[in-house]
């Protein structure tokens, strides 16, 4: 009898204990199941325009936020001879291809440095202006505005993390 007591008191314990499912309170009694899905903020371009006759090897991109500019040389590689990669601190995606239709497209996801706060370092009226400059100084690309970031929620609201986007839209005229 003592036996079956205790065994019964076991079974009682670990069926409480749930099932093992990964979750989050959403209330005093019960659970949210959430996936694990990672997200990080960033600001993301994607335009292609056209090359006229300017030296590809030359070209110079100028990327600003809020003021702040790091001027970039475009280094196209023998390998590839028609993509650049211009990844750096701050660009988690950055390249160029130049297509055979005489245009270069254009790539880029700007992500925080590391270190910096997320959400400090992204605030709604940042202002990005993104140029490309051939060696002549002729521009190629500009796109110059102010965001407006939208947060998002890969797993849902109730489930971290959250994380804040905004896409750079260039007008037609360049």
């Amino acid at each position: 009898m003592r036996r079956s007591i205790l065994g019964v008191v076991s079974v009682s314990l670990l069926l409480g204990c749930g099932g093992g499912e990964v979750g989050t309170a959403t209330g005093t009694s019960s659970w949210r199941e959430c996936t694990l899905v990672g997200c990080y903020s960033s600001v993301g371009l994607s335009a292609k325009f056209p090359a006229g006759a300017a030296d590809l090897q030359t070209l110079s991109l100028q990327i600003c936020r809020n003021g702040s500019c790091e001027i970039l040389p475009v280094l196209w590689s023998e390998r590839q001879p028609s993509v650049s990669d211009c990844r750096g601190a701050g660009r988690m995606y950055c390249s160029l291809l130049s297509r055979k239709d005489g245009t270069i497209e254009l790539r880029l996801t700007l992500v925080n440095p590391p270190g910096e706060d997320v959400e400090r370092y992204f605030q709604d009226g940042d202002r990005y202006k993104v140029s490309i400059t051939a060696a002549d100084g002729a521009t190629l690309f500009v796109v110059d505005q102010a965001v407006t970031y939208h947060r998002f929620y890969p797993n849902g609201p109730e489930c971290g993390p959250s994380c804040k986007s905004a896409v750079l839209t260039p007008s037609s005229a360049t």
